[in-house]
Formats: C-alpha cells, sequence, structure tokens
C-alpha cells in the first residue's frame, strides 16, 4: 500500500514554532516534496482538541468537516478487504 497523509489543524501551530520537525505544516512540506498523497485543512478559529466533544474547545463545525474529509480521504487511499478475507 502506497503511503497517504491525512491531517486537521489549527492556525498556526500554537504551541510549537510552524517549521518545527512533526507539525502540520512540516508534514505538508515533507510530503509535497515526497510525493505522497497528502490532505492538510487548517481551521484557524479552531482550538487545540477542537475535535474532542467532550472538551471545552469543542468546534463542532471544524469537528464534521475534520471528519468528512477524513472519511473522504481514507475511501480514496486506503484499501479496503473484501468481506471475509480475514
Amino acid at each position: 500500500m502506497r503511503p497517504a497523509r491525512s491531517a486537521s489543524s489549527t492556525s498556526p501551530d500554537r504551541r510549537a514554532r510552524a517549521e518545527a520537525p512533526g507539525t502540520a505544516w512540516c508534514q505538508l512540506a515533507a510530503s509535497t516534496a515526497a510525493g505522497i498523497p497528502h490532505d492538510l485543512k487548517v481551521y484557524p478559529e479552531a482550538r487545540h482538541s477542537f475535535f474532542n466533544d467532550q472538551w471545552r474547545t469543542y468546534d463542532p463545525a471544524a469537528a464534521a468537516d475534520s471528519w468528512q474529509r477524513i472519511l473522504a480521504f481514507f475511501d480514496e487511499h486506503v484499501q479496503r478487504r473484501p468481506p471475509g478475507s480475514g
């Protein structure tokens, strides 16, 4: 299976410099350079943990959009096994 990356991020990476290894921006640049399919969406108004519906920083609109993007990305890039194949 070919590698692929999907990421959702707040803007900017609030606790780290944007060019620090491991940040969404750095991963995007590395994926582009390596020709790896990727999808990065930045939610500028969202805060860290925006996807966690049990936390005060939950952002329903950003979480819903992010979830749909992730599912669409997986549908396109993750190989599905036929039913009963293990």
